[in-house]
């Protein structure tokens, strides 16, 4: 039976124990199926939760070796923008505008967006007024100190913690 299917069951025999009017039989036989179903609730949760514990250890997994190839290909890209730099530099020092070797052509070509190169302070007829941004810190730490402020709130959640 599936997990969801268990809570439901477990749920709606609650519901009849609760609603349970008479103190004999249908009452023993309830709670007893109620026994039953709780030991199956039990042990599909725990197989849940180490379900959850397994993909979670994955995650972190997946999550290092992402971080770790991440920085080799920074470290390649590094290389190769490095290694570009160097040919152009040195094709500008010798004046070559164009090379042809047996298997490629390496040319030097003016860029299509010149860059901006700003040098001073810039008039405010250059600049864009930037909108303002709530204060998330002070506002947090205003309302944990107690202080009532009509426009926010604090709402905590819910989690579940598996040791």
């Amino acid at each position: 039976m599936k997990l969801y299917q268990l809570t439901d069951q477990y749920q709606a025999l609650l519901d009849d124990i609760t609603n349970c009017t008479d103190d004999g039989v249908k009452f023993d036989g309830l709670v007893s199926q109620l026994d039953a179903i709780e030991e199956d609730l039990v042990a599909k949760l725990e197989a849940c939760a180490k379900m959850q514990k397994a993909l979670d250890a994955r995650a972190k997994v997946f999550k290092n070796e992402e971080t770790f190839f991440k920085n080799k290909a920074k470290a390649a890209n590094s290389s190769a923008e490095g290694l570009e730099q160097y040919i152009k530099l040195q094709m500008e020092k010798v004046g070559m505008d164009e090379v042809k070797g047996k298997t490629l052509k390496i040319k030097l070509c003016k860029n299509g967006n010149p860059s901006l190169i700003c040098d001073g302070e810039i008039p405010d007829d250059y600049t864009v007024p930037q909108p303002s941004e709530a204060n998330n810190e002070k506002i947090r730490q205003e309302l944990l100190e107690g202080k009532e402020l009509p426009f926010a709130r604090l709402e905590y959640g819910k989690h579940i913690r598996i040791s």
